[in-house]
């Protein structure tokens, strides 16, 4: 069961890090320059994750995943039923640059995020 709220979530991924937090190694900073926004909060942190994820790959050349797992993102939407979590339920419409994007746009049904970007 989703909720039906009209409300948006945002995330900043205007200087994402991916690797070594909570404390910020500037190794593992990077201008992504962007803005994710969504009606689906589970849509929105897997898009974040996604582009985390893929960012991580491209340092190491190799899939490099999360330790320990972000669980609580699928658990958010198997489990509570929050949203989705699930990549080909997710559209995501790009504004701007689009250079090093880190997601992949072939979903077209909802629900619909948007990531900006100057």
């Amino acid at each position: 069961m989703r909720l039906d709220c009209c409300r948006t979530t945002g995330v900043d991924a205007l200087r994402p890090l991916c690797d070594k937090g909570p404390q910020p190694d500037p190794r593992y900073l990077w201008d992504y320059n962007g803005l994710i926004a969504g009606v689906d909060p589970v849509a929105v942190e897997a898009i974040a994750l996604q582009i985390i994820l893929e960012k991580r790959r491209q340092i190491r050349g190799e899939p490099w995943p999360l330790s320990p797992p972000p669980l609580c993102v699928t658990a958010a939407d198997d489990v509570y039923g929050l949203g989705t979590s699930r990549r080909n339920e997710i559209k995501v419409n790009a504004f701007g640059w689009t250079d090093d994007l880190l997601i992949d746009r072939a979903s077209d049904s909802a629900p619909t995020l948007t990531v900006a970007r100057p």
